[in-house]
């Protein structure tokens, strides 16, 4: 619905002209334009609504008029912004934006009414709406805060100088500057924040680099050597880890829960686990060498152990049985719910465990990925921020251990998820540099530009794809 506005109203106001809304802040936008995009973002609606399973729902297209008429508007906000920040397009906030990427402004308010809506669409009143979104924002910066931190610090340590390091997006509310001239602000978007390096945006363009002052070198992204700028790069997503590992830890030490033990109850009849001899009252201590303390752990390394037979260790009175457990879907064993214990860990039982979670959870998601690539999983169980939000807001009612464990989560996903190798990600950069060391070549030119551009494209269709499985999940079920 966004793009087809924003199409329509760049094309039939060009082919219409007539009289600008608003010629300080943009000089091409008219009135004639305004309309024939929400009409176009209108008609979208409408295809996309004769299209999409289940019952007629005018709703819907109500919905699409909304977003239409937002949208423009927040192409024009885009217009404001880059007129105050003195931009031509948003390249020198999010590398490699521009051209078609303009097109995704006006996203800027459209997308807030998607998630208030879609959250409304669960029954919540309008008070658990507003929880949740104040619990995804939490959750966000923080987790993001701490990634361009880790960016911050290790820049600062390699000597390369820090333009700005801005809490949220957009205009600055508040701002300030150090001893070493950085500029530090507190923005009106807050999700997130992020860190302008000296001269990143350029690393790709040696022969601008080339053409610097040697007074202008120094402090340059690319006058330090590539293992500094590895450092530099990897620090995001090692601060996510480090921040995962920390509250995992902490949570493990000072919060005593109810974990349900790794004790057989029950063996279901024609299974695996029953065919290969298991029987109640077994305790499970190791699947294929990893140590199991508790029933999720054993449901994990079940899960994990999808490529071939899991060496399956068990402690049955004084004595210890391997078996072999086939891939299954179920291994046929059920807990015994009578044993329980709660559990609060010492400080060095406390670290080992929160670095066994993180680690756990790194490798699940990695498994979910690579299944969804084979085709074992489907794209649908990814979500957005809808998702976000609304898990936010549930572990934001239900108190302090669970907000912090979903940062956990969320901090690991983001870690996990930046050092995939593509060329906008972490490990993408990282996968450059690597690259560039091995063959010693420096790899720029327009050549680069296109791949960059083609991953910000990637990142975009994924975002929507994400996008469209909340809206599906909320509005068609």
């Amino acid at each position: 619905v966004i793009c087809s506005a924003d199409i329509g109203a760049w094309f039939f106001g060009r082919m219409i002209g007539g009289d600008k809304m608003w010629e300080r802040l943009s000089a091409n936008k008219t009135w004639a334009g305004q309309i024939a995009g929400i009409a176009c973002g209108t008609v979208a609606a409408m295809i996309y609504e004769f299209i999409a399973p289940g019952a007629f729902d005018a709703n819907i297209i109500w919905f699409g008029v909304a977003v239409a008429l937002l949208s423009q508007y927040g192409d024009l906000t885009a217009s404001w912004i880059k007129r105050r920040m003195g931009l031509k397009d948003f390249g020198h906030i999010l590398p490699g934006h521009g051209g078609i990427l303009d097109r995704f402004d006006g996203w800027m308010y459209a997308l807030p009414l998607v998630w208030l809506i879609s959250l409304a669409q669960y029954g919540q009143t309008i008070i658990h709406v507003i929880v949740a979104v104040i619990a995804m924002l939490i959750v966000l910066s923080i987790v993001v805060l701490v990634h361009e931190l880790g960016h911050f610090m290790a820049a600062r340590w390699a000597g390369v100088k820090v333009n700005t390091f801005s809490i949220g997006f957009g205009p600055a509310l508040l701002k300030w500057h150090d001893k070493r001239g950085t500029r530090w602000q507190i923005a009106c978007l807050p999700l997130g924040g992020y860190v302008s390096i000296y001269g990143q945006e350029d690393m790709f363009d040696r022969k601008k680099f080339k053409a610097l002052s040697a007074e202008k070198k120094r402090g340059h992204y690319l006058s330090v050597p590539a293992w500094k700028q590895f450092i530099i790069v990897a620090a995001g997503v090692t601060m996510n880890f480090i921040l995962a590992w920390v509250i995992y830890s902490c949570i493990a030490m000072f919060h005593p829960k109810e974990v349900q033990l790794p004790v057989v109850g029950q063996v279901v009849q024609e299974t695996v686990a029953f065919n290969a001899g298991v029987k109640p009252g077994d305790v499970v201590m190791k699947v294929n060498g990893q140590e199991v303390t508790n029933w999720g752990e054993l449901v994990i390394a079940k899960d994990l152990a999808k490529s071939g037979d899991a060496d399956v260790l068990l402690q049955r009175g004084e004595d210890s049985i391997h078996v072999k457990l086939a891939p299954a879907e179920f291994w046929g064993l059920v807990a015994d719910g009578s044993k329980k214990e709660m559990r609060k860990l010492g400080f060095i039982d406390g670290i080992h465990a929160g670095l066994r979670e993180t680690y756990t959870e790194s490798k699940t998601l990695l498994v979910v990925l690579r299944d969804m690539i084979t085709g074992e999983r489907s794209t649908k169980d990814l979500g957005s921020f809808i998702t976000i939000a609304e898990v936010s807001g549930q572990a934001l009612s239900a108190g302090l251990v669970a907000l912090l464990s979903i940062i956990a989560l969320l901090s690991v996903n983001l870690g996990v998820i930046n050092l995939l190798p593509l060329p906008v990600l972490d490990g993408g950069y990282l996968l450059i540099l690597l690259i560039e060391a091995i063959t010693r070549k420096k790899l720029q030119g327009r050549g680069m530009e296109i791949v960059i551009m083609a991953g910000w494209l990637l990142i975009f269709a994924l975002f929507a794809l994400t996008m469209w499985n909340d809206l599906v999940r909320v509005f068609v079920g």
